[in-house]
């Protein structure tokens, strides 16, 4: 059966490992608005830190725009990077593995259901005529990347603030999920400060829930239109998933040959094995672009002496990991009869 991850990650998509405090920690102090909101409002920020205390908060792992020009920002960043090493350190915190959060906001009597996740920046362009499967809904100020680069350089822990928005008119991908919250494990439920509403979250890591995750979204992909595939919009957070992509493409520079292989998923290697290694390496060398951004070589594929069940395990994953080769789209398994 074909991995449930490569197929979340033929659509940009993948379970993650996330990080939340311990229980014990205060949440409503260790939650706060995101670091671009009230910029020209030090009042506010003032107020959270009063709030917030000595108390663990992101708080001390954000750097609010407001500060930006104050002069500080080498002794600021630095302050955010050693309180990540601290709580890190600490073991602050408690990491729920290969796996989805479904949360929900409450503000007055309105409810916002989401699900938590990864997505590709290899899939993602803030180009104005882009047609990347996730792409940003308004202009990007390219200005606004390079302070944002050097917060992210040194820092141990991921902290994004991004909704994407998607196009589910059939309500398939989160709804049922938010109906079946009693049978979830919840990760918190915390009033917010400030009046920012109410938060709640559940771990989403059975296989069975994220079948129905990577179905629902299969078939919001393939109704798509392949010249312009949209899937997800930014739909706030543009400017912060577009320093996140800059930083991996400045990444992927220092990458060893060994550190990009790495980057191909598990089910092809498990499959390379299968084949075993000098197949692989001197015969096949399959013509795949992966997230890695690696190209190996399709041009051997045929006429191979390969065990038919290993044959059929390549077969599936070239075709979720396909090129398109003068604008047509070529199926492996016409390849590997």
């Amino acid at each position: 059966m074909e991995n449930i991850n490569c197929k979340l990650e033929k659509m940009g998509l993948r379970a993650s490992d996330l990080m939340i405090p311990k229980k014990g920690t205060d949440l409503s102090k260790w939650a706060v608005v995101a670091c671009d909101q009230f910029t020209s409002e030090k009042d506010y920020w003032e107020d959270v830190d009063r709030l917030v205390g000595d108390a663990p908060s992101t708080l001390r792992l954000i750097f609010p725009e407001c500060y930006l020009e104050d002069g500080d920002g080498d002794r600021r960043i630095a302050d955010i990077n050693r309180t990540m090493a601290r709580y890190v350190g600490d073991e602050l915190f408690d990491t729920y593995r290969d796996c989805f959060f479904l949360v929900k906001r409450t503000c007055g009597n309105t409810s916002r259901w989401g699900l938590m996740a990864s997505l590709d920046l290899d899939r993602y362009s803030w180009e104005k005529d882009s047609t990347s499967l996730i792409r940003a809904t308004e202009g990007t100020i390219l200005s606004r990347i390079p302070p944002r680069k050097k917060i992210r350089k040194d820092a141990p822990l991921e902290i994004p603030h991004i909704m994407v928005l998607i196009s589910d008119k059939e309500k398939s991908v989160i709804e049922p999920l938010a109906a079946k919250t009693n049978t979830l494990s919840e990760v918190y439920d915390v009033e917010l400060m400030k009046n920012g509403g109410h938060l709640q979250a559940w771990v989403v890591d059975s296989q069975e829930d994220k079948a129905a995750i990577a179905a629902a979204f299969a078939k919001l992909y393939d109704a798509l239109d392949p010249k312009n595939p949209l899937l997800f919009a930014m739909g706030d957070g543009n400017h912060s998933f577009a320093t996140a992509k800059s930083c991996w493409e400045d990444i992927k520079q220092t990458l060893s040959e060994e550190e990009r292989a790495r980057l191909i998923p598990a089910e092809w290697n498990e499959a390379k094995n299968q084949a075993g290694d000098e197949v692989f390496s001197t015969e096949i060398n399959l013509y795949v672009k992966n997230r890695s951004g690696v190209l190996l070589d399709i041009s051997k594929i045929t006429n191979l002496d390969i065990d038919a069940k290993v044959r059929d395990e390549i077969a599936n994953i070239i075709d979720m990991y396909y090129e398109e080769f003068s604008g047509v789209y070529l199926k492996s398994k016409r390849l590997l009869k």
